[in-house]
């Protein structure tokens, strides 16, 4: 999904008279592919995903920036700094965030939600609906990863080769109750009542709910998993001192609640939380609390990718 609208650069050229140029990358891995070949040559400012800043910063493609040039920098939620990727926030600042969990049906699903729902592990669930029960997962074999870890063991890091099969057994078990691998189309699957439940993140379930109250989005008390978006500034650029007023820019609030509005990720800035529809500044899986973001975990860069695939090969080829 997007991030930022065009609507904030729209915004910006007219309140500097500052042209921006904007190109898309289909995810983080070809915005590494790309910057791998040429060091990130015409492009002054990118956005990349949380673990993706680590990959640029250890490969010398980013370079630091200066703070106090961003007059909103202090505004930022301090939840979502001095995470590893970046811990200390000298190449990287985070522009927006969300946390994942699980989207359903009130109507279907009871009230209380947990990952048990969506790894059949409750034996009411299983007895009720059987293999009539279908779900939608995330298409990604981290996000589905580090979920499945967070239920199983309350971490996602430091995993061992045992840990990974118990996941894949999970994983796989869970398949013939998985309708489609997607996060992109949810809102035809849940209008149809083709699936009572997803699992996803909240700008997705934030387009469903802004269309129904028949749907309700809760992070599972097990804990889950959050994404940050962050604003870097490629290390060959040469033109860091607009790179900077941009970035301070999107970290307005006029910036960041039309890119809320947009896009559905929640602000960096939490001055703007206070401006956001009380149907979901008041939802405490939009917006959870202290103790609940300490339960939140940032996508690492482990395990490393080949033993990835091969765990979702075997979970897809099952």
């Amino acid at each position: 999904m997007d991030v930022i609208s065009p609507q904030v650069f729209r915004e910006f050229e007219k309140e500097t008279g500052i042209k921006v140029r904007v190109s898309y990358m289909e995810n983080n891995e070809e915005l590494l592919a790309k910057f791998k070949i040429s060091r990130g040559e015409g492009y002054d400012l990118i956005t990349p995903s949380d673990f993706m800043v680590e990959l640029l910063r250890k490969q010398n493609l980013l370079q630091k920036i200066n703070t106090e040039k961003l007059s909103n920098f202090g505004n930022i939620d301090k939840r979502l700094l001095g995470h590893y990727f970046d811990s200390q926030n000298e190449y990287s600042v985070p522009s927006a965030w969300a946390p994942y969990g699980i989207g359903f049906n009130k109507k279907v699903i009871p009230s209380v939600v947990s990952w048990k729902n969506a790894f059949f592990q409750d034996s009411e669930i299983v007895e009720k609906w059987g293999s009539n029960y279908k779900i939608c997962m995330p298409d990604d074999v981290g996000e589905a990863t580090i979920i499945a870890a967070s239920y199983l063991f309350g971490k996602v890091k430091d995993l061992t080769k045992e840990q990974l099969k118990e996941i894949e057994h999970l994983l796989i078990q869970q398949k013939k109750h998985v309708e489609r691998y997607t996060i992109s189309s949810l809102k035809y699957f849940l209008y149809s009542d083709i699936v009572p439940l997803v699992v996803t993140f909240s700008p997705a379930m934030k387009m469903v709910m802004e269309q129904s109250d028949e749907f309700d989005f809760v992070i599972p008390k097990e804990g889950s998993l959050v994404t940050i978006e962050n604003l870097v500034i490629p290390a060959d650029s040469k033109k860091t001192d607009l790179a900077h007023k941009l970035i301070d820019f999107i970290l307005s609030k006029k910036a960041q609640l039309i890119n809320f509005d947009d896009y559905g990720y929640n602000p960096s800035n939490k001055k703007v939380y206070g401006k956001i529809d009380k149907k979901f500044r008041n939802n405490k899986s939009f917006f959870p609390s202290d103790k609940m973001f300490k339960k939140l975990h940032v996508i690492p860069n482990e395990p490393l990718p080949e033993k990835l695939e091969k765990l979702w090969l075997a979970v897809k080829s099952s």
